[in-house]
């Protein structure tokens, strides 16, 4: 008797149970796109040594505008499917200063880090998510294609300090 009462209590439990982890308060969809696009970045913009101008600490006394603008480019070859256009995704990992999106300095030289820029001037947050980033992109036409950003010294706070500036900014190619 005991075990069919105990048998009984589980089979109550195991149903009300059953429906308690189904209940739901709401619902969210997903999606996605898969591109049959492949491209390569060129030998050349792969993996890249960006040299900025020397400047004096006497123009990072203060919070600044970005200074020492120096330009550089990604290529990509080799381009087959249905996109058109491409643009660069900074990754944010240990590199990027999560409070303002910056490249973090490794070098010697303090308060000072390396903004990311469109050639507009606009800023590269490299610490935002994929499609919150802002990076410009270029276009893909006969297969090839190629996109130009800034990278300049930024003082967030002032009185940078005299040294070594560098950093790493891993990027990874998005079409669209």
């Amino acid at each position: 008797m005991k075990m069919k009462i105990a048998s009984g209590v589980l089979a109550v439990t195991a149903i009300f149970g059953a429906n308690a982890a189904n209940a739901f308060d709401g619902t969210i969809n997903f999606t996605g796109l898969l591109t049959a696009t492949t491209c390569a970045v060129t030998a050349a913009t792969k993996n890249q040594s960006v040299t900025l101008p020397t400047l004096s600490t006497a123009s990072m006394t203060v919070a600044s505008p970005t200074s020492g603008l120096t330009q550089f480019k990604i290529d990509i070859t080799g381009c087959t499917g249905p996109s058109n256009l491409f643009r660069a995704y900074f990754e944010s990992a240990n590199n990027i200063d999560s409070t303002n999106g910056m490249v973090k300095n490794t070098g010697s030289a303090t308060n000072v880090a390396l903004r990311l820029m469109n050639t507009d001037n606009s800023f590269i947050d490299a610490s935002k998510p994929e499609l919150t980033q802002a990076t410009a992109g270029g276009p893909i036409a006969g297969g090839v294609g190629s996109v130009s950003y800034r990278v300049g010294y930024h003082s967030v706070a002032g009185n940078a300090t005299a040294g070594t500036v560098a950093g790493v900014a891993n990027y990874s190619i998005r079409y669209n």
